[in-house]
């Protein structure tokens, strides 16, 4: 399952274990190492905020765009709501 959106790319797939995961992937082209850091801190936070609503055994991987620089945790949640959603309407 893919969720694409001008920000971020995110991919799931079905894994066989009773917890989910999720990793952020940040390239040396969003900038330095601090900007990456912080991209990663957002998105993790909301993460954690939203996990309760994404179903469990599903691994989860996060590509954001440079984008991304300026993102707001607020922001982040949404759009992993939004994709979280996507994931739990839709057989993986």
């Amino acid at each position: 399952m893919e969720f694409r959106h001008p920000l971020l790319y995110l991919v799931a797939c079905q894994n066989k274990l009773t917890y989910t995961r999720f990793k952020v992937i940040t390239s040396k082209k969003l900038g330095k190492a601090h900007d990456r850091n912080r991209i990663r801190r957002v998105f993790v936070g909301a993460f954690l905020k939203i996990m309760h609503n994404i179903r469990k055994n599903v691994d989860m991987v996060l590509l954001p765009n440079r984008a991304c620089l300026g993102i707001k945790g607020e922001q982040a949640t949404g759009l992993l709501m939004s994709a979280a959603s996507d994931f739990a309407s839709d057989n993986l």
